[in-house]
């Protein structure tokens, strides 16, 4: 192994039976500063042997986590204007209302939403009711939703995108800052449609949300969708190259899995990516999609793709450039960072599902997650004061609500069931 990383410990659980099938398996590839600082039991915990996926208690059944690993554990492209049709043809209906609480420039907001406003289900079962009830308090999963924001100069509205939810707060992003940065106070609605981009033939370098437009589109996928469901995916049975033997040989990777690296450099991990999407660039029914989510190595990432020649047979997305340094918070572009995650696995997505092919991931890398997590912490501090916070995190309930997070992004690997059903293998860096 060229690199320099140290994989002097590998955690690995399977678990095989004719009454059971795995879904999915996690990797974790840990290097031994990190493993000093951390408890060991908590990198794999004995429930991943019975299964990899579990509900997560007080979330919906679109949000599940893994039990088998502790998320808080993770220590050029022309930047179009987003319009409307950037996400989904139809607008929708009202289903939550709001108000701006917080701004941060460049484009991500805060908003609280008013639980009166709540839509739920008209059926009158006494389980319907119940849920219902929970549903007004805690407020429903909104995460993905399309969302109508105001703007200062005009009567029209602008869209964007619920990326992240800790009741009551809806944390929306939206690249036109501009036109809510004055809008303190103002009103919001969250629609009943998910925020989608458009996948289509000679995609090469798009943002967040999928621009440019592709010229021959052949589908659509929801930036945000729904882990898949375990009766939608089959066994992992089919190993995936890596072009790094010694990873190939001692944790190899099967189609559908996901696998994070952690080391303390950056630049080294990268060259075992390379090595990754150069094995399988050669594949005729692989894609593979480079999620780059710091501006500061942007270029460069790029850069180094082109030189290996593995530009025309990679879709990358990308963070968009700041040319002013002071025009977006970093809570801002952590919450693009998200974006440009989820975008890059809802086109990977799209070509399993759609065309039946199997589809690579690089997340280069997932440090923005840990950032906006803390940053939607301070907001909810900011409103309820440190003591009200504090309380619910003995309680469990942010425990929970930052697994429920992290998986949104690590279980949309998959190996789908089907004729059709192709795979989506991710690669996490950090």
């Amino acid at each position: 192994l060229r690199s320099r990383i140290n994989y002097s410990a590998i955690f690995r659980k399977q678990y095989n039976n004719k009454n059971m099938r795995l879904s999915s398996s996690s990797l974790v590839v840990a290097n031994v500063a990190l493993l000093t600082k951390l408890d060991c039991s908590q990198a794999w915990s004995s429930s991943a042997a019975l299964s990899s996926r579990t509900l997560l208690s007080g979330q919906s059944n679109a949000r599940r986590g893994y039990n088998n690993f502790q998320a808080r554990n993770f220590a050029s492209v022309k930047d179009d204007i987003v319009t409307s049709s950037s996400f989904s043809e139809t607008e929708g209906e009202s289903i939550a209302k709001g108000n701006i609480v917080s701004y941060f420039a460049g484009g991500l907001t805060a908003v609280k939403l008013e639980s009166d406003t709540v839509s739920t289900t008209k059926t009158t079962t006494p389980k319907v009711k119940k849920d219902n009830e929970k549903k007004k308090e805690t407020g429903d999963d909104f995460v993905g939703r399309l969302v109508k924001l105001p703007n200062n100069d005009n009567d029209d509205s602008h869209y964007g995108v619920v990326i992240a939810q800790r009741p009551p707060i809806a944390f929306v992003y939206s690249a036109r800052d501009s036109d809510v940065e004055d809008n303190s106070n103002g009103a919001v609605e969250i629609m009943d449609t998910m925020a989608k981009i458009s996948v289509g033939d000679n995609m090469s370098i798009v943002n967040a949300f999928g621009q440019p437009s592709v010229e021959v589109e052949w589908g659509s996928r929801a930036i945000f969708s729904p882990i898949p469901k375990v009766s939608d995916i089959s066994l992992i049975n089919e190993p995936m190259l890596t072009g790094t033997t010694m990873v190939d040989v001692l944790a190899p990777i099967g189609k559908g899995q996901n696998m994070l690296l952690i080391g303390s450099d950056l630049s080294q991990m990268r060259d075992i990516t390379s090595n990754f999407v150069k094995a399988q660039s050669e594949v005729v029914t692989t894609q593979c999609i480079y999620a780059i989510t710091s501006q500061d190595d942007r270029d460069a990432i790029i850069k180094n793709l082109e030189q290996d020649g593995l530009l025309e047979s990679t879709i990358i997305v990308a963070v968009r450039k700041d040319d002013d340094e002071s025009s977006s918070s970093e809570t801002s572009k952590a919450a693009e960072a998200i974006t440009v995650a989820s975008t890059a696995c809802a086109i990977a997505e799209s070509f399993a599902k759609d065309k039946g092919q199997d589809a690579v991931v690089i997340i280069d890398n997932i440090d923005y997650h840990k950032k906006l997590w803390d940053e939607t912490t301070r907001t909810l501090v900011d409103i309820w004061g440190i003591d009200a916070v504090v309380a619910a995190d003995r309680e469990g309930g942010a425990s929970s609500e930052m697994r429920a997070f992290y998986s949104a992004l690590i279980q949309r690997a998959a190996n789908y069931k089907g004729d059709n059903g192709g795979s989506v293998t991710l690669a996490l860096m950090t």
